[in-house]
């Protein structure tokens, strides 16, 4: 993923997107709801920790130990270098090939998705969940998601639709690193090297088809008639 970016630019970048903040914090405080039913120490798997900007504030939570992780080496490296604490372990593996002996109350991930999975095997994120989840354990999850395509041209339409809103909202306030990052990732998802985003009913089904069982979902914005369904969206999804 850190192929077209600097972490550190990154870091910057997603703190000022339009609905980043708002997405993280209905994902924490969807985790404290599980966390204050437990009667002992909670377990946290972080998958695609990315920049650490979730991380931070997991490591904030009493209570709970967690186990951030990414399979970019430059992730690991940055997140280490500004993240210490004595309830946080960090670890590079890849997503789908997690193999915990002991299952997690809640795994959590925010925009990592389309870097963990391509259009064909989605549903392996959602089984490798299923496996390392306890039963009746929670996936909270903080998504960038696309409108419904059915073609090349539909893809690349949704695409520029959602990422220009973004970047123009971002121009406005005068967040250059987060321009710069959406364009990046534009670019990146036109040509298919990274950012293979799915819109909400595909990516639902893909979880579903891992095992999991939709709770609830909540979108964040954009709203307009151009952005579509596209957009940042908070799910829970269950093992059951």
């Amino acid at each position: 993923m850190s192929d077209y970016f600097d972490y550190r630019q990154y870091d910057r970048a997603t703190r000022a997107h339009a609905f980043y903040q708002e997405m993280i914090n209905g994902m924490i405080d969807n985790l404290k709801k599980q966390i204050t039913k437990a009667k002992t120490k909670f377990r946290v798997l972080e998958i695609g920790c990315g920049n650490g900007s979730l991380t931070d504030r997991l490591v904030q939570l009493p209570n709970a130990d967690i186990l951030a992780t990414d399979v970019d080496k430059n992730s690991i490296k940055f997140v280490k270098s500004r993240l210490k604490s004595d309830n946080l372990k960090i670890k590079r593996v890849n997503a789908l090939k997690i193999k915990n002996r002991t299952p997690f109350d809640v795994i959590i991930a925010s925009w990592n998705y389309e870097h963990i999975t391509n259009y064909k095997n989605g549903w392996k994120l959602g089984k490798s969940i299923f496996d390392n989840l306890k039963d009746d354990g929670i996936y909270i999850e903080g998504a960038e998601l696309v409108g419904p395509f059915k073609n090349e041209g539909g893809r690349q339409r949704t695409f520029l639709n959602y990422h220009e809103d973004i970047i123009d909202r971002a121009l406005k306030a005068g967040n250059i690193d987060t321009a710069q990052i959406e364009y990046g990732a534009l670019v990146s998802g036109l040509t298919g090297v990274s950012h293979f985003k799915r819109d909400k009913d595909t990516h639902v089904k893909e979880m579903e088809k891992g095992g999991l069982t939709l709770v609830t979902w909540k979108k964040f914005g954009p709203f307009s008639k151009k952005v579509g369904t596209a957009g940042n969206y908070l799910f829970i999804f269950k093992k059951k």
